[in-house]
């Protein structure tokens, strides 16, 4: 009795402790994702806004073009926020199935973000709760990517589930990417192809003869 009740309070340590990992490296993500966008961008705008008051006196005409460059990354910056704020407070999923989570949360999502959402899903309800948790937390990421980084109008979500595969598509009609390879510091990329090889299956990143981007599960 003596062993079994050491062995459930090893269990119960060792829970936590893996929880408090997950904790800690996710918010290292979150710290990395703040200065790799919205940090950045902040301080673009305060170097510019700076400049503004005497750049107006010299030129006014060039200063009503930075000013109107400040409006816009101050958009920017307002959807990349948004995007982070939405993986601090995830839809929880107890309860409920990914169907209606998706159902809830996707729609909302994009029209707060000015995207128009197309969402397909097949599911049979024979997903794993554990599973159905790592799919959302990828989706997620996805479409926050699409908000910081496309500029798109469209994204598109598309599941479907088969008697031994799960096969999932998140694409955008954005601008795309320039280079194939990931980027130095593309911590969001790198999360989701962790994320997916995790459940045992494949993360693809790729794009359309018209730029479009596009990730494969």
């Amino acid at each position: 009795m003596r062993l079994l009740q050491r062995l459930g309070e090893q269990e119960v340590i060792e829970k936590e402790q893996a929880s408090e990992r997950a904790v800690l490296e996710e918010r290292k993500r979150m710290a990395r994702d703040l200065h790799d966008t919205v940090s950045q961008q902040l301080f673009a705008m305060h170097m510019s806004a700076s400049s503004l008051p005497r750049l107006l006196e010299m030129n006014p005409e060039h200063g009503g073009k930075v000013l109107d460059q400040l409006i816009q990354m101050s958009h920017i910056a307002q959807r990349q926020m948004r995007g982070l704020i939405a993986q601090l407070r995830p839809v929880e999923l107890e309860g409920r199935d990914l169907t209606a989570a998706l159902d809830s949360w996707f729609p909302d999502y994009c029209r707060q973000n000015g995207l128009k959402g197309v969402k397909e899903l097949e599911l049979d309800g024979g997903i794993s709760d554990a599973i159905e948790h790592q799919l959302f937390l990828v989706i997620q990421e996805a479409v926050a990517n699409v908000v910081k980084h496309a500029e798109a109008g469209v994204v598109s979500l598309s599941i479907r589930e088969s008697e031994h595969q799960i096969s999932m598509s998140i694409s955008d009609d954005g601008q795309g990417f320039l280079q194939q390879a990931e980027r130095p510091g593309s911590y969001g990329l790198s999360t989701m192809r962790e994320r997916a090889e995790k459940l045992g299956g494949k993360f693809r990143l790729y794009q359309s003869r018209e730029r479009e981007q596009r990730y494969g599960y």
